[in-house]
């Protein structure tokens, strides 16, 4: 992702432009959840680091409901396929 001013550099290492697979998906909003959260806790006046961090989980979100008929197709057709990542991304991201 290229941020408005045309920089890369918002991505974290290892972190790639898109997901495919919603297990990817999940452990990026895990990530991103956590560091928000720890932004919140430690009380470190970083404003535009926590403004990054959240418009980042706001793309992994998306990413994964974008994904999601992908991943109920696939339930569908292999009835113990995948399983469910959205549930488990809620339960470790939070409110």
């Amino acid at each position: 992702m290229i941020d408005s001013e045309g920089n890369q550099d918002c991505l974290l290492p290892g972190e790639p432009h898109e997901a495919r697979y919603p297990e990817d998906v999940a452990h990026w909003i895990a990530v991103y959840a956590e560091l928000t959260q720890f932004l919140n806790s430690s009380g470190l006046p970083l404003p535009q680091t926590m403004e990054r961090y959240l418009e980042r989980l706001e793309f992994w979100r998306k990413r994964l409901r974008d994904l999601e008929p992908t991943t109920v197709e696939a339930d569908a057709a292999d009835p113990g396929g995948a399983p469910d990542v959205s549930r488990q991304v809620a339960e470790q991201a939070g409110p």
